[in-house]
């Protein structure tokens, strides 16, 4: 049915629901045995039983959505609760102590994505993930929204810690929406060749063989291209966190297969020459610095710049203008040092942990 006004799964056996259309929205005039509507009852007269929702709309409901009495945990993934707030859809959760919810992850949207078809065809274009309710299922959170989103869709990750070190990414032109504060979670590109990051958490990406884009946001990233012609990009909104000891890294980089670095609008700068950068070091040595292309050398007492800070500082002196890029190695490394201008991070490293 397309429209279902209530629905009572009190009985044990297997029950599977999707791509309803569920409003506990009171109707004037009608006299009702609760001060709350949920949209979901399950009864607790059973000592077994299991049901499963997904795809459905539930809106209308009150101070609560599920009411769940059942001794086991119920999954209800892929469902648009009314609103796209974590916090409100989980306080709208109700259960005992042995039957968990498991919500994750929930619709964005509550558009009908096909209004001809019958019932309710949900947006999958745009999941997010949560490490709030149980987790339900032999998929993590992230691998279960990652299996679930349309291609080319969108999975945002809300802050949280989730031990997900290995994601599969397997759906074309994804992309991955990860709040600050997230921790715990990389992809690995199984039969897919891209991603594209954004948002503020901090993330990691392994490529495959093939020829993979890999797109950075404005957490601290780490990339591995594992072979192929790869292509790293990151924009002048991608700042890292240029500490010293916090950068995106990519550990593989290798020119002589291929591999590219794009700073999107951000060509290499023209050459400067002779310019005194003392001022970077914390003694009182004289020191000047050059760039050629982009690559920043120094000369004089070259000791002087000690600390991935004071070349950073020197990079600053020779490179003052937004969006422009100087390079330079410190031991086997490699930093490409941005000054993007726009936040408090006014900068952006990218380590490249091998030659070039």
């Amino acid at each position: 049915s397309s429209d279902v006004c209530s629905s009572d799964l009190a009985a044990p056996p297997q029950a599977i629901f999707r791509e309803n259309s569920i409003d506990a929205t009171r109707v004037a005039g009608r006299i009702y045995n609760s001060p709350q509507l949920e949209s979901i009852w399950l009864n607790g007269s059973y000592s077994a039983g299991d049901a499963s929702f997904s795809a459905n709309s539930f809106t209308g409901w009150t101070s609560r959505s599920v009411s769940n009495f059942f001794p086991t945990t119920i999954s209800l993934e892929a469902n648009w609760w009314g609103s796209s707030d974590e916090a409100t859809i989980a306080n709208g959760l109700a259960s005992v102590a042995t039957g968990q919810i498991d919500f994750g992850p929930f619709l964005l949207s509550g558009t009908d994505s096909d209004p001809a078809t019958p019932g309710f065809q949900p947006d999958l274009s745009a999941l997010a993930v949560t490490p709030l309710g149980a987790q339900a299922g032999s998929d993590a959170r992230v691998q279960e929204a990652m299996n679930l989103v349309a291609p080319g869709g969108t999975v945002t990750i809300l802050s949280g810690a989730y031990g997900e070190t290995s994601v599969l990414v397997n759906r074309p032109n994804l992309s991955v929406n990860g709040e600050a504060g997230v921790s715990g979670v990389a992809f690995v590109l199984d039969s897919a060749d891209s991603l594209s990051l954004s948002g503020a958490g901090n993330l990691a990406i392994t490529g495959n063989a093939n020829a993979n884009t890999l797109v950075a946001n404005a957490g601290r990233n780490t990339f591995t291209g594992l072979g192929g012609a790869d292509l790293f990009r990151f924009s002048a909104a991608a700042a890292g966190v240029s500490s010293g000891t916090s950068f995106d890294t990519i550990t593989d980089y290798s020119g002589s297969s291929g591999d590219r670095l794009d700073l999107e609008g951000s060509p290499l700068i023209a050459n400067s020459a002779a310019i005194d950068i003392s001022a970077a070091t914390t003694e009182a040595d004289a020191i000047t610095g050059s760039l050629q292309h982009g690559v920043l050398s120094v000369s004089g007492d070259v000791a002087s710049l000690n600390t991935i800070e004071e070349w950073l500082s020197a990079a600053r002196l020779l490179a003052p203008a937004p969006l422009q890029v100087a390079a330079f190695a410190v031991g086997a490394d490699t930093y490409i040092f941005q000054d993007n201008g726009a936040n408090d991070l006014d900068r952006k490293s990218t380590r490249l942990n091998s030659s070039h």
